[in-house]
Parts: structure tokens; C-alpha cells; sequence
């Protein structure tokens, strides 16, 4: 009960603090406290009390969804070594097969993914489990590129993106990290490694980012879940300033109540495939 009026009161002090949604533009009242990325991320559900961000209660429902599925893409490596983490992997299939029927189907690697991540293996590294790129689960793991893109902004800036920006978002799969298949310009534009940190214990083994910022320009982040996937971000204040860049969908704040991707400039252009 104690723990309970804590949470709440804490909860009070932080929407007095952050009193609006930074998904939305900043013209929509925060009423949560959002973890990024919720805590079904990470193993046992525990995650130290870092970025959290505040969000109106139809952002944090629209997204739960999406970051079920890439709590599950999580898992996918390293391989399931306890009961603990297999109960939880079960748990989360359960929750992905329930909630979007057909979607466990979709995700099945084709035969050549099968055939290139068993090639893979042979070689010295770790025990690569492909993802199949169907429409469903990109459009999910890109959701949550665009909602860690806004809040990181927001944790490390303190500004909310502003209605008429536009964000850019991309992800890399498993097989894309352990064969060096990344850009070498997301490398280069990154010079510190954060994780979420409480007293000395930290989650670096599950989640790290990077991001950069150029006053008056562009935010850009790069978040890998462990050697299971990575997504990548970047943010322009102005929509009209953003280039088209290849193989990267393009979004505008308060992308929760449009479609999951945008269709025209007044909800912002798709940007790369369409």
C-alpha cells in the first residue's frame, strides 16, 4: 500500500515537472510516467529507473503493442539459458500471438534466412537466430525507433520536438550486426556508449545507445538491444529541412494518430521504401 502512494506521488511530482506528452508536439497533456524502452525489454522485467519521459495516456497505449513485439525481438540472442528466461520468452509469444494473430507466422525466417544464419554459425561467433522482415514487424520495430528518437531528445535536451519535425528511423536485424552490415556513418557520429545506470548496477548487456546533437541542426541516436537488433534515428525541427535518405521511413510527432507510417507532407512523407 505504502509502495503503492510512492509511486503515485512520485508519478504526481514528475508530470508537475514534465508536464507534457514529448511524442505529441507539445500540445497534448502528459498523464504517465513512459519507460523507453518499457521494461519487457529487459529480463525480469528490471530496469533501472532512467529514461523515463512523460506521455499522454493514447501514446503509451498505442505503442504497448509495438514494444511487446520488440521485446520479443529482444530475445531472440543470445539462446535462453535458465527457466527464468524461457517462461518469459513464452510469455511474450503468448502475448505477440494473441494480440496480433498471424503475426509469429510472419516472423518465421524464409529458408534462405534459415540457410544463411546456419552458414553463419559455423564460423566462430555466436548462435544467430534470423528475423524475417515482414511488413508487421518492421512497422513495429520502427515504431519503436520513433519513440526512442523522441525521448531520448527530450531526456538529454530537455526540448520536446516540435509538431512540424520530421524523424527518420531505420533498423538493423541480428545477422546485419554480427556481419559488420551497418553504415559506417552511424560509427562515425558517435563517440560515447550510455546504458541505463542505477548506483552501480547497469543494463549494458541488454541495451546501449549514442546520440549526437548540432545546436540549431539535427539529433541523431543509435540504440542496439543486445546482438539482437539495432535501430537508428534522426530528428529535424523542420520538416521542409529533412533530406531523403535511403532505406529510412520518415515521421512527424504525434505519429500515433495517423498511421503507422505517413502518407503525405502535412503528416510526413515516407522517406526511402514506400
Amino acid at each position: 500500500m505504502g509502495e503503492a502512494k510512492n509511486r503515485r506521488s512520485y508519478t504526481q511530482k514528475f508530470l508537475l515537472d514534465h508536464p507534457m506528452c514529448c511524442y505529441c508536439g507539445g500540445d497534448t497533456a502528459a498523464s504517465v510516467r513512459d519507460h523507453v524502452p518499457s521494461r519487457a525489454t529487459f529480463l525480469g522485467r528490471k530496469r533501472p529507473n532512467e529514461l523515463e519521459v512523460p506521455a499522454c495516456k493514447r501514446c503509451n497505449e498505442f505503442t504497448r503493442g509495438h514494444e511487446q513485439v520488440a521485446a520479443l525481438a529482444a530475445r531472440f540472442y543470445p539462446d535462453v539459458t535458465s527457466k527464468a528466461e524461457n517462461e518469459e520468452l513464452t510469455k511474450l509469444l503468448n502475448g505477440v500471438a494473441r494480440a496480433y494473430p498471424g503475426m509469429l507466422r510472419e516472423m518465421m525466417p524464409s529458408w534462405q534466412q534459415q540457410y544463411d544464419a546456419l552458414t553463419s554459425n559455423l564460423t566462430d561467433g555466436p548462435t544467430l537466430h534470423p528475423l524475417n522482415l515482414g511488413p508487421f514487424f518492421c512497422a513495429s520495430i520502427r515504431v519503436l525507433a520513433v519513440k526512442l528518437s523522441l525521448a531520448l531528445h527530450y531526456y538529454h535536451l530537455g526540448v520536446i520536438v516540435p509538431s512540424n519535425a520530421g524523424i527518420a528511423v531505420t533498423w538493423y536485424s541480428n545477422h546485419q550486426l554480427w556481419s559488420g552490415d551497418i553504415p559506417e556513418s552511424w560509427n562515425s557520429m558517435f563517440s560515447k556508449l550510455y546504458t541505463l545506470k542505477q548506483g552501480r548496477w547497469d543494463v549494458r548487456e541488454q541495451f546501449q545507445y549514442s546520440w549526437a546533437h548540432q545546436a540549431g541542426g539535427a539529433f541523431a541516436c543509435f540504440a542496439g538491444f543486445r546482438l539482437s537488433f539495432a535501430v537508428a534515428g534522426i530528428i529535424y525541427h523542420d520538416f521542409h529541412d529533412f533530406p531523403q535518405m535511403a532505406e529510412m521511413h520518415l515521421y512527424a510527432p504525434g505519429f500515433v494518430t495517423r498511421d503507422v507510417q505517413a502518407k503525405s507532407p502535412a503528416e510526413a512523407r515516407p522517406c526511402g521504401e514506400a
